[in-house]
């Protein structure tokens, strides 16, 4: 019998006090099909979600979460069997805090979530930040 593989992602809106989301722009060398992201990535294994969503923002934007409001749920089968159950999170932070990118973003942008359909994400990530304006 072949073993189950599962994974469980999570991603952040965050958002400013002008209510502005953070969308990272991958690097062009990425092996990935879109373009823009939100932080956050898999969870390792003996992480819990607050440690994993801490580590990732930290290593990509170099910001800190002190608090978290989960909103939405989602999950995927890919072509291997790979189940992948994902959690999108939103967070409002101090606008005066700065973004400082990792090597996997070259640039990010701050938006209006009303506007997300002209950035190129994928379902999920792009359903996080529809789901975080209600």
């Amino acid at each position: 019998m072949e073993r189950i593989k599962s994974m469980v992602g999570q991603k952040i809106a965050i958002y400013n006090n002008e209510q502005k989301v953070l969308l990272l722009k991958r690097w062009p060398q990425s092996i990935v099909s879109w373009v823009w992201d939100l932080p956050g990535w898999w969870i390792l294994l003996n992480e819990t979600p607050l440690e994993c969503l801490e580590r990732e923002i930290m290593e990509e934007t170099w910001l800190h979460i002190t608090w978290i409001q989960p909103i939405y749920t989602y999950a995927k089968t890919y072509a291997d069997w790979t189940h992948a159950f994902f959690i999108g999170y939103k967070w409002i932070l101090d606008s005066s805090l700065e973004v400082i990118l990792s090597d996997e973003h070259d640039a990010y942008v701050r938006i209006d979530p009303k506007d997300i359909d002209m950035y190129k994400l994928t379902e999920y990530r792009a359903e996080t930040v529809k789901r975080s304006m209600k």
